[in-house]
């Protein structure tokens, strides 16, 4: 903490001339914490070079993510999506893993972060793994309708989006 005398008057009191102001300043920035600072870039770095090996992940802004798990088609589109040796579900999984690390090293830091879009993200990725490992015949039991009509791509877009939609509420 800085010296009383360069402490910030309390309500009520009187505030003190221009030279004080500045010997507060000076005081700051010889006593700045470069610590917090190289963590910040840290994280940032390892958020970022993470991001970069998930396609699902990498360069979209959080609401657009949150877009993107709630949309029907992403099933559909998924081969530009997917990491090979993970497949579909596995590329989920790891999205969610790697949300979830990234998410506790930012809240870890000394500074304030947000954490409800992230933690909206991180329940949209498990929703969505969640609705992948469903069997396909569950799925066509709980889609079927009543005249028989076949079930579309669309459908089933919808239905697994709807468990992003729950996994992020």
């Amino acid at each position: 903490p800085p010296p009383a005398s360069l402490q910030e008057p309390l309500l009520g009191e009187e505030a003190r001339g221009l030279g004080s102001r500045v010997e507060h300043l000076v005081w700051r920035a010889k006593n700045f914490q470069w610590r917090d600072l190289a963590l910040c870039a840290m994280v940032t770095v390892v958020t970022t070079l993470w991001a970069a090996q998930l396609p699902l992940l990498n360069g979209k802004p959080q609401p657009a993510l949150l877009s993107a798990l709630f949309d029907k088609n992403l099933i559909i589109n998924q081969q530009d999506l997917v990491v090979w040796p993970f497949g579909l579900i596995g590329t989920f999984a790891l999205c969610a893993l790697m949300k979830w690390f990234t998410t506790m090293m930012a809240l870890s830091l000394s500074m304030p972060t947000g954490v409800v879009a992230p933690t909206m993200i991180i329940g949209g990725l498990i929703g969505r793994t969640f609705a992948c490992l469903l069997p396909t015949f569950v799925v066509d039991f709980v889609l079927a309708p009543p005249d028989g009509s076949p079930i579309t791509d669309d459908i089933r877009g919808a239905y697994m989006a709807r468990f992003a939609i729950i996994g992020a509420a």
